[in-house]
């Protein structure tokens, strides 16, 4: 049997699709999204999610072992790992957007950014964009994680749309996309740390969505 390991986030529905044709044909189909970015790849840190029939799974464990260290099968179904990392890209985009504007709130009061990072870092309010996006790509100004705005932002409309799919809970999810849309359509395929200085620009403007 022929099998087929899929490492982009295309999204729930679309690996299930996916899953059904190969099928089809006598093909299995392994649905293994990655986190971690250029750094990660280079450095074989990647998360590495996967989901699929064990013997396909199986199958495929030396490609995947090859991609990196840190690599966890979490389902039986095409579609899961999806499920999985999107809703890993919704915390990333979320706590990058939070923390650009707790971070502005604070430089406008007159709080210096590299003593708000140490204190939310040893504090409740750390996360991965406090301990690493903030301090290695906008306190030094680099801006180069490696993933761009345009891919966050198609990541969270994916998140939006399996969401309402699912018919499960839906609160914050349609505001951080759309904030995410604005900012990929006003400085298309730029880092996506970039968020920051987008949310600067943004001043006194509030954005809505259908909640």
């Amino acid at each position: 049997m022929q099998h087929v390991l899929d490492t982009s986030t295309i999204g729930v529905t679309a690996a299930e699709e996916n899953a059904r044709v190969l099928g089809s044909v006598s093909a299995s189909y392994v649905d293994a999204p990655v986190s971690g970015g250029v750094a990660g790849a280079r450095a074989r840190t990647l998360s590495v999610m996967y989901a699929g029939p064990k013997d396909a799974c199986d199958a495929v464990e030396p490609i995947l072992a090859g991609l990196s260290d840190r690599r966890q099968r979490v389902g039986e179904r095409a579609g899961m790992a999806q499920a999985l990392k999107l809703a890993n890209n919704f915390l990333s985009a979320t706590t990058l957007l939070a923390t650009s504007e707790a971070v502005s709130f604070g430089l406008s009061a007159g709080l210096d950014m590299g003593t708000m990072l140490e204190v939310l870092n040893s504090s409740s309010g750390q996360s991965g964009a406090t301990s690493d996006k903030f301090p290695r790509h906008v306190l030094t100004g680099t801006y180069a994680a490696g993933f761009t705005n345009s891919l966050m932002s198609k990541d969270m409309q994916l998140y939006v749309e399996a969401v309402r799919e699912q018919n499960a809970p839906s609160v914050l999810g349609p505001l951080i996309s759309s904030v995410w849309q604005q900012f990929s359509e006003s400085d298309p395929a730029v880092d996506f740390t970039r968020i920051y200085p987008f949310v600067q620009q943004m001043g006194g403007t509030e954005t809505t969505a259908d909640l």
